[in-house]
């Protein structure tokens, strides 16, 4: 069979005009994606460059295939690999997904849906507000909200009359997050609700985006006898700048309720007058936890929250490291340390809210899974989500202060921290992240460590002396599936500015991350590798790797 070949060198890529081409793709059409793979390698070889035009047929006809997959786990794969070149291009994978009967893939398609600039894409997510699951609908009612879509308020409106008034109370925030004239006079209405918690979260929503076209109803509130109300007007009050109604808060600083008064004192300050901080530090001293969330605000309390760190009760300790977290004194750290490293205690951490919802603090949860059953609440999730954003604000203290957490997680072997911390290292960019990241790569014990190490080296630029790690790591692995994702949050339960995505988990998440950076540095060794293991191993897999395969490519 006679072969023309065209080499476009300076490109750096071939074209292969053969016969065999067509077989491949015949082959991978077919299901035999073995042979079809071990097909193209054999030309591969003879010509010695890659052919990026047969890859990228060979990635979407594998899309098509897991779009079509009756398997629920096949089908969440192929939509996590469409995901990673932003595809919307087998849009059936995500029409599937919606029609499913299984709840879980209907959210974790939603969440694929809120990174696609599409308007097919909102399309779909119109429909997932008719899903027979409710939380699918408030993930649905969510995303459209961030898009804020004009096409939208009708739907959410219609999806909220048709629930019990008291649950308009998540309504709200999706009301204001879209920000049109109709989604506004909904949300006006709310502010009307005969249901107090509904007034007060429509309320605080208002004040939160600064809509001071609303301040007449803060206002009318503010008077109300009730005083999870007038904690909730207080504080919006101060959102909103009003200045006239200084002579109201200062009334309200004499509450009996510590939350009504703590929510004055903190608009009036935000109003200009600082004496009243001395009130809010007055609360702190007694241990009140949301007061000492305040400090993180008032200037000079330093002293105070390093006091507090001494206290008996771990949840003041905790709230006072937060707070000189925020402040990014370094004096938090030990505390920080005992929050990030689990023990056989099984920390966890469970938010609080002050009766008018302005107010927050966290409070320690120990036997943290048993506490889960017993509630059935995501607690650990939860804790994890905050774990992770106090990772991330570490990152502002002094680096050796850094530093000395970043060793901790290692040394204890945090696996859940892993993935965060190696990239928050990367971020530094500092000589003395690298010469750690190099030690644990070198050290024995836990494989997820010096593999996650070897990762990050990589990715910071040292691929000749860490590339064969990674390539022998997933050869090793490369039978592991990569399915076990880590449990959804939904929308209300994500720690503020922690997008919590759907990611899998330990072995699985190393996985797709090498092969992630591989794809990103356009390495083609790492691109021979990522054949391999789409030819030799878990048949599932292949479908998140034909996303990476696409990725790699572009």
């Amino acid at each position: 069979m006679d072969l023309f070949f065209f080499s476009f060198s300076q490109l750096g890529f071939s074209i292969w005009i053969d016969p065999s081409k067509q077989q491949i793709l015949y082959l991978i059409q077919a299901g035999d994606t073995e042979k079809g793979i071990a097909l193209y390698q054999k030309l591969k070889k003879k010509h010695q460059e890659h052919d990026f035009s047969i890859l990228e047929q060979i990635g979407s006809n594998l899309l098509a295939q897991g779009a079509k997959d009756s398997d629920e786990t096949c089908h969440l794969l192929t939509m996590y690999g469409a995901s990673q070149v932003k595809s919307f291009e087998n849009i059936e994978i995500y029409r599937v997904g919606m029609r499913s009967k299984n709840p879980l893939i209907q959210l974790a398609t939603i969440q694929f849906l809120r990174e696609i600039e599409d308007d097919r894409a909102e399309e779909l997510l119109l429909k997932g507000l008719n899903s027979h699951y409710l939380p699918v609908c408030m993930e649905a009612a969510y995303a459209l909200a961030l898009r804020q879509s004009l096409s939208g308020v009708g739907p959410i409106e219609s999806l909220m009359q048709s629930l019990p008034s008291p649950l308009h109370v998540y309504f709200p925030n999706l009301f204001v997050m879209m920000g049109s004239p109709e989604a506004l006079f909904v949300l006006k209405k709310l502010m009307g609700s005969p249901i107090l918690n509904v007034r007060l979260s429509a309320l605080l929503a208002a004040a939160k985006f600064g809509r001071d076209d609303c301040l007449n109803g803060v206002r009318a509130g503010i008077t109300h006898s009730n005083e999870a109300e007038s904690e909730t007007c207080a504080a919006a009050l101060g959102y909103l700048q009003d200045s006239h109604s200084i002579s109201l808060l200062k009334k309200l600083t004499r509450s009996r309720s510590i939350c009504v008064k703590l929510a004055a004192c903190r608009s009036l300050i935000e109003l200009g007058h600082q004496e009243y901080q001395k009130e809010i530090i007055a609360c702190a001293q007694k241990e009140n936890l949301f007061a000492i969330s305040l400090l993180a605000d008032i200037p000079n309390s330093e002293p105070l929250l390093v006091k507090l760190m001494q206290s008996d009760r771990f949840s003041t300790c905790l709230n006072a490291a937060l707070a000189l977290l925020k402040k990014r004194d370094a004096r938090a750290v030990p505390i920080l340390l005992k929050m990030l490293i689990q023990d056989h205690r099984d920390m966890g951490f469970e938010e609080l809210f002050s009766p008018g919802y302005s107010l927050t603090a966290w409070k320690v949860i120990f036997s943290c899974k048993q506490y889960a059953e017993k509630t059935q609440r995501n607690t650990p999730s939860i804790s994890l989500a905050l774990r992770e954003q106090i990772l991330k604000e570490s990152l502002e203290l002094p680096e050796d202060s850094f530093l000395k957490i970043a060793k901790a997680i290692f040394d204890q072997e945090q696996s859940s921290l892993l993935p965060l911390l190696v990239r928050l290292l990367e971020n530094i960019k500092a000589q003395k992240g690298i010469e750690l990241l190099q030690r644990e790569s070198r050290k024995m014990g836990n494989p997820l460590v010096r593999a996650y190490s070897h990762l990050s080296l990589y990715r910071q630029g040292f691929e000749k002396a860490h590339r064969p790690f990674l390539i022998d790591w997933i050869k090793e692995k490369k039978d592991h599936e990569m399915i076990r994702f880590r449990p959804l949050l939904s929308w209300k339960e994500v720690h503020e500015q922690n997008q919590f995505q759907l990611t899998p988990e330990d072995t699985s998440r190393l996985l797709v991350e090498i092969f992630i950076a591989f794809a990103d540095r356009h390495d083609l060794e790492g691109l021979d590798t990522l054949l391999h293991a789409i030819q030799k191993g878990n048949p599932k897999n292949r479908y998140v790797l034909a996303g990476l395969l696409l990725k790699s490519i572009q």
